[in-house]
């Protein structure tokens, strides 16, 4: 009899070690399977913002290069005005290069760019507006000079090739406001 009872606790504290053991595992298991779609998202995160990275400067190297070739302004500093509004068009979370094709690039507070423009009229300041998806990309880059007076517009647009995997030139064109 007594061996019977102890047979029994044994079995009992055996299947509640083993109860314990099963829930110790699926917590670890769920909190595993949270940090990898942590993981994953940031992955996927971190990529997309490449991405926009690529496209951004892609554009704004094109940019650089037609007004150089329209001989519009002289080009030695970009500010491009990091707005952040909640707007469609807001500026994105990225970091741009330095510089792209020897003209420095920096991204400010649209009050810092009207100061900037303030103290010496040549500086050129961006409002840019930028539309990116799967498919294609937009863009329009407000440009500003002479005491923040609005000097042009130049609108470009990207189609996305997924055999390239790389967004393609398809149109340009600048709209001048002065002279």
């Amino acid at each position: 009899m007594i061996k019977g009872k102890i047979y029994t606790l044994i079995f009992t504290a055996t299947l509640s070690l083993a109860s314990c053991s099963g829930q110790i595992t699926n917590e670890q298991n769920s909190k595993r399977t949270l940090v990898e779609v942590d993981t994953a998202q940031a992955d996927l995160a971190k990529a997309k913002n490449q991405g926009l990275l690529k496209i951004y400067s892609q554009a704004i190297s094109d940019y650089i290069t037609e007004v150089h070739k329209q001989n519009l302004i002289v080009l030695d500093t970009l500010f491009f005005g990091k707005r952040n509004n909640g707007q469609p068009d807001d500026f994105p979370d990225i970091t741009l290069p330095e510089s792209i094709q020897s003209v420095n690039i920096q991204l400010i507070d649209p009050e810092l760019g009207k100061k900037l423009q303030d103290e010496k009229k040549s500086r050129v300041y961006i409002n840019l507006m930028g539309w990116v998806d799967d498919q294609q990309a937009s863009f329009i880059f407000v440009t500003f000079s002479n005491g923040f007076e609005h000097k042009f517009d130049y609108h470009v647009e990207y189609q996305y090739h997924s055999e390239q995997k790389d967004y393609a030139l398809t149109a340009s064109r600048i709209e001048v406001f002065s002279k």
